[in-house]
Parts: C-alpha cells; sequence; structure tokens
C-alpha cells in the first residue's frame, strides 16, 4: 500500500517503509530490518535493540529519554524516562493498564481480536496491541518488519513469508496471526507465532506432557 487516502508511503528494496507523506516523517532501519532512527519534524529518536525488543530511546537533541525493563520476554513491566517511571501492566504482549510512579491508575488500555481499539481511557501508552508502537504521523502502528492498521485489523503490506499449501491461511498475506488471534500472535509482523509456553493452558500443558500434542495453536 502506497496510500490509505489520509497518507502516502515510500519503501525501499526490503519493503520497509522508509518515509511518509514526502518528507513529514523518514525511517532508517538496520540490516535485521529493525527500525533503528525515526525523524519526524524536528524531533529525532534513535532506538536501542536486543533480541528483537526495543530497550532504550534516545532524543537525538537531548540524548536519554526512556528505557524499558521486561517481566517476560513478551511483556512489559516497567518503562522510566526523566520525568518519572510508568508500570505497565500487560496480557499477551499488549499493555492494559498504565501505573505511575505512586501505583496510581492513570490510562487503560483495550482492544478487540485483531487490535482495533476499544473502550481505552486515560492516558495512551504509545505502544498497543501486541505492543506495537503507534506512529501518530501515520496512526498505524510499526510492527517491526511492516505496518498494522489498527482500524481494519490487518497489516498494510504483504508478509515476505511464503505461505504453506498445508495451510491455506497461510496465503493471506495481510492477516494477522493467520486469522486465528486467540491462539497465535505476530509480534515480528512477519510469518506468525505459536503462544509461549508459560500462556498455555492447563490443559495445553498435560496435553503436551501425555503426548497429545495441544498447544497454541501449531500447524
Amino acid at each position: 500500500m502506497t496510500s490509505d487516502g489520509s497518507h502516502s508511503y515510500v519503501y525501499d528494496a526490503e519493503n520497509r517503509v522508509t518515509s511518509v507523506d514526502g518528507s513529514t516523517a523518514t525511517y532508517s532501519h538496520d540490516h535485521r530490518n529493525w527500525r533503528v532512527k525515526k525523524v519526524v519534524g524536528s524531533s529525532i529518536t534513535h532506538y536501542v535493540w536486543e533480541a528483537g525488543r526495543v530497550l532504550a530511546e534516545h532524543n537525538g537533541a537531548t540524548g536519554l529519554r526512556l528505557w524499558i525493563t521486561y517481566a517476560w520476554p513478551e511483556q512489559w513491566l516497567q518503562k522510566c524516562n526523566q520525568a518519572a517511571p510508568q508500570l505497565l501492566l500487560s496480557d499477551r504482549q499488549s499493555v492494559r493498564m498504565t501505573l505511575d510512579g505512586r501505583d496510581n491508575v492513570t490510562g487503560r488500555q483495550a482492544h478487540l481480536a485483531f487490535g482495533e481499539d476499544l473502550a481505552e481511557s486515560g492516558t495512551q501508552e504509545k505502544h498497543h496491541f501486541t505492543s506495537y508502537e503507534r506512529d501518530a504521523e501515520s496512526n498505524q502502528d510499526y510492527a517491526v518488519n511492516r505496518f498494522h492498521n489498527f482500524n481494519v485489523g490487518r497489516f498494510s503490506s504483504a508478509d515476505r513469508a511464503s505461505g504453506s499449501p498445508a495451510n491455506p491461511q497461510s496465503w493471506n498475506r495481510y492477516s494477522y496471526g493467520m486469522n486465528d488471534p486467540v491462539n497465535r500472535s505476530d509480534q515480528p509482523g512477519l510469518d506468525d507465532d505459536e503462544l509461549p509456553f508459560y500462556e498455555l493452558s492447563l490443559d495445553d500443558i498435560l496435553a503436551l506432557v501425555d503426548g497429545g500434542g495441544g498447544g497454541g495453536g501449531g500447524d
């Protein structure tokens, strides 16, 4: 997609968005497709990554802006900046509640199955569905390898991973989690992931132990 009626997009040879609306916003990536720099007007943000997650953001003019600590590999725990720390409570990689340094609730977030915003209130953390960063300049969510349009619950560009004849759903290159968001996630925006072991139900775990094969929607 090069235009959604509100914004225009320019891609590089690796199918990564490099700019929005001409020079309104520009993005730079490293060899792993991780976005390491975002320029919006006079605002410059540098990102520090580790194992597919952003650990810190730096303001291009003033230096360190915030750093992030995780409770689980795919869950938020704490986000700190120069002003005040925030405790972010999440499930399935998506922020649900934001608390200030005194444990007062400052914001609540929710979404429908495919990421459409629902019943949000108070201060909104910029990371929404599957911890995707909401870009104000495009009103889409940065999903590492592509963008996710939360208004329609679909990705804005095709998945680079090829489909499989054994699973017809995999041929839909724009769907989230092979159209099974209850059992699957798609944190890197590339193919999809089964739920991690610690999010399986007790029945699923017992089935795996017994050799019955249960689990998070595997192929």
